[in-house]
């Protein structure tokens, strides 16, 4: 195995293994060519790998593609290519290699073997800091389906980046000074009694029935706007009864929310509260900052209607960053109350180190995973003084994503395009908005004022989808004991809901159909879950049958794997490290799902065409195949625990 040392990703290996012959025949041709890049078809038989180069050589060379394909391909011949079995010319001039799969076998085998746990880890982020901020919502109701959505995608964000060696910071911002939260305020103050709080309801579902109340009243009555708006005025003082009765519904709904994603397995770093951006002096300190780099961009209006506003100008940007025909955007009104647009700004410069305000960091609880979750207080300049030492810090990134609903898209923008105003291009180019679509049940009509989420809301998705994968388990195991049966339904339904959730492109809206989502025969969770769970119990059986199960000490004989189904297996499994170095690129989450999917669909035909445990089975061969199946248990394991944060049941 001392061969395999320091690599990390067999397809790269082999692509940067035939880019060095093919190198080596332009060069033997006098031809100079840059980076060569690679596609895998979609059909072995045209190739495991294949190249375009001889297209791109035809502009420059004025010949004929195929001519040209044909004299790398003759130069190529004269080449040792340990890790190519045949080289062939296809279409207008593509060069297809096709692998040596006793020589690729041995490698992939082996680096899984060698590298364990560590199987797809890549170093792209090494001594880099990332920052992912998700969920986000307005702590005033239980969670929907669309704010899962995005937890999910910012979850599988974390958990990809950090694969690929970037050291994570996942980040939840509560807006606790919103007009919502000023809404369910009121609807406490007026209505608590009036609304059940039925044995086993969570406080953010209450305080959601709640807020429809409050909701309604300010609808209905003369004067709602005025009231609420007094209440938010309230809420900002520190010294009202107000402000301490709105931190306290606003913690309670928090905890709600959290442990609706605790059951998805979803975890956070640090909680950012609205309230701390101004009264930490992040925000002042940060309109300062930007005033002083850039004073031409960024100043204060000396008169018309806009007088003492303080506005960023955008007018480089084009007419699309107008605000009201203004070549500017107001980021503090004249009354010195910062917009939404203003505290966004702000805070991307936070989490990007460059303004810092007078923060401290508490823990906030332990979540289940036992990571302890922290949350921002304020700390006086006294109190910075006399601190020895850091304490725990928060921000500083090197790359932000902001994992925000696509409607949102526009304000997005003009906090990005605002660092490049501000000179700060390098913040600006590390800026990204992962944006995505709604999330819907079947007929469902959604409104958080109107309480139309009643039913809808993701706990209610999540227990249903408990309800029937737990059906499904007491037809398929009558026999299994009711807490076992419930405990795997539990694993299924809520891995289900996640795996679905991430499995559709972020620009496309999801209706759940429940069929699909629960489906044991393909495309969905409980899928792949149970090819994890049948791989595990042909070692459970091979145990239980007397049959010895290698280790990783037993050396594959790879003359006795030789089938069409263990390569497409192994080809499958190779591609893991290099799935995680390229979706980290272009947080394509989907592929992530897609390619669990894959193993699954691959390891299944492995299992139906090349039998283990049958008697007529040489112990050769067996023992090879068991070896696979043990390879395949830890690339799904990887896809679905690390990547995903999906557990596996331990039958089902």
């Amino acid at each position: 195995m001392a061969a395999n040392v320091g690599l990390d990703d067999p397809i790269k290996h082999v692509q940067d293994s035939i880019s060095q012959s093919l190198q080596n025949a332009l060069k033997a041709l006098g031809i100079s060519y840059g980076e060569i890049t690679f596609e895998i078809p979609p059909d072995p038989k045209f190739g495991n790998f294949s190249t375009p180069l001889c297209m791109g050589l035809a502009r420059t060379l004025k010949k004929n593609p195929r001519q040209i394909a044909t004299d790398v391909k003759g130069q190529l011949d004269k080449i040792k290519m340990d890790l190519v079995s045949k080289v062939e010319i296809a279409g207008a001039g593509y060069l297809n290699f096709y692998l040596n799969w006793e020589q690729f076998i041995r490698i992939v085998h082996e680096l899984i073997v060698t590298q364990g746990d560590n199987y797809g880890h890549v170093n792209l982020g090494k001594g880099k800091k990332v920052v992912v901020e998700h969920t986000s919502v307005n702590p005033n109701k239980p969670i929907h389906l669309g704010t899962a959505r995005c937890a999910v995608l910012g979850d599988l964000t974390g958990r990809l980046l950090k694969m690929a060696g970037y050291n994570i910071e996942i980040e939840n911002y509560i807006d606790d000074l919103g007009r919502q939260v000023a809404v369910m305020l009121h609807g406490y103050q007026h209505y608590k009694d009036a609304v059940e709080k039925k044995p086993g309801d969570k406080d953010d579902y209450y305080l959601g029935l709640v807020y429809v109340k409050g909701s309604e009243d300010t609808d209905e009555k003369e004067g709602g706007e005025e009231l609420v708006r007094d209440l938010l005025h309230k809420m900002e003082d520190p010294a009202t009864a107000e402000n301490k009765l709105a931190k306290e519904l606003v913690n309670k709904a928090l905890k709600g929310q959290l442990e609706t994603m605790w059951h998805m397995n979803i975890f956070y770093d640090v909680l950012i509260w609205e309230r701390h951006i101004i009264a930490s002096g992040l925000f002042a300190q940060a309109i300062e900052l930007m005033q002083k780099k850039n004073p031409k961009s960024c100043y204060k209006i000396l008169d018309g209607p806009d007088k003492d506003c303080i506005v960023l100008d955008m007018s480089s940007f084009g007419d699309k960053y107008m605000q009201d025909k203004k070549p500017y955007k107001i980021i503090v009104r004249s009354n010195g109350v910062s917009t939404y647009t203003g505290k966004d700004i702000a805070f991307q410069m936070w989490k990007f180190g460059e303004a810092s305000g007078y923060f401290k960091y508490l823990p906030f609880t332990t979540q289940p995973n036992g990571q302890v979750l922290y949350t921002t207080e304020i700390e006086n300049v006294q109190e910075r003084k006399k601190k020895k030492g850091a304490g725990k810090e928060f921000g500083k990134a090197d790359r932000v994503i902001n994992v925000i609903g696509y409607e949102q898209k526009f304000p997005q923008e003009v906090v990005k395009a605002s660092l490049k105003v501000l000179g700060f291009e390098n913040h600006y180019e590390n800026s990204h908005h992962l944006s995505f679509k709604h999330v819907w049940l079947p007929d469902q009509k959604f409104s958080g004022r109107k309480g139309t989420w009643v039913g809808f809301h993701a706990d209610a998705a999540i227990e249903k989808a408990i309800e029937k994968a737990l059906n499904i388990i007491k037809q398929q195991n009558p026999d299994m004991a009711p807490a076992e049966q419930e405990s795997i339904a539990k694993i299924i339904g809520t891995g289900a809901i996640k795996f679905y959730i991430a499995k559709f492109d972020t620009e496309k809206d999801i209706t759940i159909i429940w069929e699909d989502l629960l489906n044991f025969e393909g495309d969905a969770c409980p899928y792949v879950q149970y090819s994890c769970v049948r791989a595990q119990s042909i070692l459970n059986k091979a145990k239980e049958a007397g049959i010895e199960i290698p280790n990783e000490k037993t050396v594959l004989d790879t003359s006795a794997i030789n089938t069409p189904e263990a390569a497409a297996l192994f080809f499958a499994l190779a591609q893991l490290p290099n799935k995680v170095a390229m979706i980290s690129a272009t947080l394509a989450l989907n592929q992530i799902p897609q390619y669990g999917l894959d193993i699954a669909d691959k390891f299944n035909k492995f299992y139906h065409e090349c039998p283990i445990l049958r008697a007529d089975v040489p112990d050769r061969t067996r023992t090879a195949r068991l070896l696979l199946v043990q390879d395949a248990i830890r690339v799904l394991k990887q896809v679905l625990l690390n990547l995903m944060g999906i557990e596996i049941p331990a039958r089902m």
